[in-house]
């Protein structure tokens, strides 16, 4: 359990206090909460499209061109909080 904690450290203090805080409600209430990072819910809409064999695999390697901002607005984010590893460009520093 301690590993799935380990990806909250690259993420900034608020946005990992309400995932935490978000899961917990989900298993207090055991309401069906689904968390988006992207902005128009893009990758909630990707993982339905493509399936549940998709959404099953744990770990993969994905490239984010354009990224801009890796956490906030992320479309590719959640795959990251999964354990895919990724390759970003972006022509900002």
């Amino acid at each position: 359990m301690a590993s799935k904690f380990a990806l909250f450290k690259s993420l900034p203090f608020g946005l990992a206090v309400g995932v935490i805080s978000l899961s917990v409600v989900r298993r207090i209430f055991g309401i069906p909460v689904a968390f988006s990072h992207s902005q128009g819910a893009e990758d909630l809409i990707a993982s339905h499209i493509l399936g549940n064999e998709f959404n099953a695999l744990m770990d993969g390697t994905y490239v984010d061109v354009g990224c801009n901002a890796p956490v906030r607005y992320s479309n590719t984010f959640e795959y990251y909080t999964r354990g895919w590893r990724v390759i970003i460009m972006d022509a900002n520093a």
